[in-house]
C-alpha cells in the first residue's frame, strides 16, 4: 500500500468522509503548538527559525514545541478510556481530530509544561508570554520512519510578539506575510539556503488577512 500523508483542519469537509485504512491508525501522537511571532517594531513580519543542528533539516519554520508520546506512554498516563486508543479502521480523519482534541484536553497540565520548556530551549524571551485560544488549528496524520507508524498531529497556534531589542541565539529570520499568503508553494521552496516547512505558506494562506501588510 501507498503511504499517505493528510493534514486538513475543521473546516475541510473531506475529513469526515476520508476513512483510516488498518495501516494508517496513529500509533504515536504530537500535540504541538506552533508560535505565529511577529516583529513589535514591524507586525507585518512573522518571525521563522530553523531549531536544529546544523546540517540536518535546514528547514526555515515556526518557533513551536510539542508533547510526544506513544500508545504505550498515553495508556500509562490515561489507561484505556480515551478515543486515540479506540481508532479503528473505517474512522474518519474527523474522528482522529476529535481524540486528539480530547487527549490534549486530559494532558492539559503536562502538555503546558513540555511547551514551557520547549520553548525556553528555542526562544527563552517567549516562555511564558503565549496562551489563550489558539487564533488556529489543524491536523496531519504521517508516516513516521522514526515509529515505523503513523503519528497523529494537533497544531494549535498562537500569536506572540518578540519584544524589541530582544536578540536570538537561534539561526531565523524575518519574512513578510505577503510573501507566502495566496501563493502555491511546492516542498522544495527555498529562502535564504532553507527549505521553507510546508505549513508556512498554508497557514499564512488560511490567515490572510489576520495581519497587517
Amino acid at each position: 500500500m501507498a503511504l499517505k500523508d493528510y493534514t486538513w483542519d475543521e473546516l475541510d469537509d473531506w475529513a469526515r468522509s476520508t476513512r483510516l485504512d488498518r495501516d494508517e491508525i496513529p500509533g504515536r501522537v504530537a500535540l504541538t503548538a506552533p508560535l505565529l511571532v511577529t516583529d513589535a517594531d514591524d507586525p507585518g513580519r512573522i518571525l521563522l527559525v530553523d531549531p536544529h543542528p546544523p546540517g540536518t533539516w535546514e528547514t526555515w519554520m515556526f518557533p513551536y514545541a510539542s508533547l510526544v508520546l506513544s500508545a504505550a506512554d498515553i495508556r500509562r498516563r490515561c489507561g484505556e478510556e480515551v478515543e486515540f486508543l479506540r481508532l479503528a479502521a473505517g474512522d474518519s480523519l474527523a474522528r482522529v481530530s476529535e481524540s486528539l482534541v480530547e487527549l490534549r484536553d486530559r494532558l492539559s497540565l503536562e502538555y503546558r509544561r513540555a511547551l514551557s520548556v520547549g520553548y525556553n530551549n528555542v526562544l527563552p524571551h517567549l516562555r511564558d508570554s503565549w496562551g489563550g485560544d489558539p487564533v488556529y488549528r489543524n491536523f496531519s496524520l504521517k508516516f513516521s520512519n522514526t515509529s515505523d507508524s503513523y503519528t497523529a498531529y494537533v497544531f494549535d497556534y498562537h500569536r506572540t510578539e518578540l519584544p524589541a531589542g530582544r536578540r536570538l541565539s537561534v539561526p531565523h529570520v524575518w519574512v513578510r506575510v505577503d510573501e507566502f499568503a495566496g501563493r502555491r508553494v511546492d516542498g522544495h521552496f527555498r529562502f535564504q539556503d532553507r527549505k521553507i516547512s510546508s505549513n508556512v505558506p498554508e497557514v499564512l494562506d488560511r490567515m490572510a488577512g489576520a495581519f497587517p501588510l
